[in-house]
């Protein structure tokens, strides 16, 4: 069996062509034509040798093409957003991603995402931060343990300096900046509804908040909460300020969509409607956290299930160095298995009282 040729050996084999070409022409003194411009990538374990002049014909043959292109690998992260539609477009709209990739400024500040633990509030916003970063513009997500202080006033100074270096760089690159607060009730609640010494500690960053929130058209910020919509400041949630959006635990549809989504990415299987909607009512109390890393893993329980079928535990094994290929796994995996090894999965995690991923049960 031939070995596959290594990044280097491929590069070279390329060198030693171009050079060849250039020696016959020389060496008939005829002028050298300008050397071709590649670059090598591996995707999915396999060398693939790309003609970067051939690629920028293309695009200029078809820049529409391309433009589209470039679109969906920038929204790729929100794919993984499910929501209802309605409730999606109106997160988009708020985090204006709209705004974003056509240039224009922003007509909203961002928004306040709030609901129970464990309902995705903070995958959607690190999907916002990443949709920002791949647009070229600024984002990060900001550390509020980094940020506090114990003494009154350096918080919000703290704060004050992470938005005006947005601020610069959203100056500088030509496109609005977005941060994102993950847990941040303090960022959001009226000051005066905790102890007195907590509020004096919170007034002078909610003030710095108020500075910039619906005033600095190019700053957009995100925050999650577990708190009541009803103790948010108005100022931060009045019109043209911070959106309010409620992310609850996914409905029944939303998880046939995730099976679908996740088995699809991390078993590379296609569901019917009908096998996506068994999993999805064997699963009424799981988020899309526990879904998605089922899938991520089902591969190797697969393969500790057929160890188990053999008499080996997954310990055994690995002594004796006994494993399956992976053809063999991947040709036992069906939606009917899958759906089997889930109610067994789910029906183990039961018995000893485990709680659903997020370590939150409705």
């Amino acid at each position: 069996m031939t070995r596959p040729r290594s990044i280097f050996e491929e590069l070279r084999s390329i060198f030693d062509e171009s050079f060849s070409e250039y020696e016959t022409e020389t060496t008939t003194r005829q002028p050298p034509e300008r050397p071709r411009k590649y670059a090598a990538i591996v995707r999915n374990g396999i060398v693939e040798i790309i003609d970067l002049e051939e690629l920028e014909r293309q695009g200029k043959k078809d820049p529409e093409k391309k433009a589209t292109n470039n679109l969906e690998y920038i929204l790729a992260p929100l794919d993984e957003i499910f929501l209802e539609p309605e409730l999606k477009d109106g997160i988009i709209s708020a985090f204006s991603i709209p705004q974003l990739l056509h240039g224009a400024e922003p007509e909203i500040s961002g928004a306040i995402l709030h609901g129970p633990p464990g309902t995705g509030k903070t995958v959607l916003l690190r999907a916002i931060n990443e949709v920002y970063d791949r647009a070229g513009a600024y984002s990060e997500e900001v550390s509020l343990a980094a940020m506090n202080s114990k003494y009154v006033g350096e918080f919000a100074q703290n704060i004050d300096n992470k938005i005006a270096r947005a601020l610069k760089e959203a100056k500088r690159r030509g496109k609005p900046s977005f941060l994102s607060f993950d847990e941040a009730s303090s960022l959001a609640e009226q000051s005066n509804l905790g102890a007195e010494s907590v509020s004096k500690h919170y007034q002078e960053t909610m003030d710095v908040m108020k500075k910039y929130v619906g005033n600095e058209r190019m700053i957009v910020l995100g925050i999650t909460t577990n708190s009541n919509p009803r103790t948010f400041d108005h100022a931060l949630t009045r019109e043209g300020r911070l959106r309010t959006f409620n992310i609850d635990y996914p409905d029944e549809e939303q998880r046939q969509n995730m099976w679908s989504y996740f088995l699809k990415k991390h078993v590379n299987i296609e569901l019917t409607a009908e096998e996506a909607k068994s999993l999805a009512e064997t699963t009424p109390k799981e988020q899309g956290a526990f879904i998605d890393e089922f899938c991520r893993t089902y591969v190797g329980m697969r393969t500790a299930g057929i160890l188990k079928e053999r008499g080996y535990t997954l310990f055994d094994a690995l002594k004796k160095n006994i494993t399956v290929p992976r053809e063999e796994v991947m040709s036992s995996v069906t939606p009917t298995q899958i759906l089997t090894d889930l109610n067994n999965y789910v029906e183990g995690r039961h018995k000893n009282g485990r709680k659903s991923i997020a370590g939150y049960e409705r």
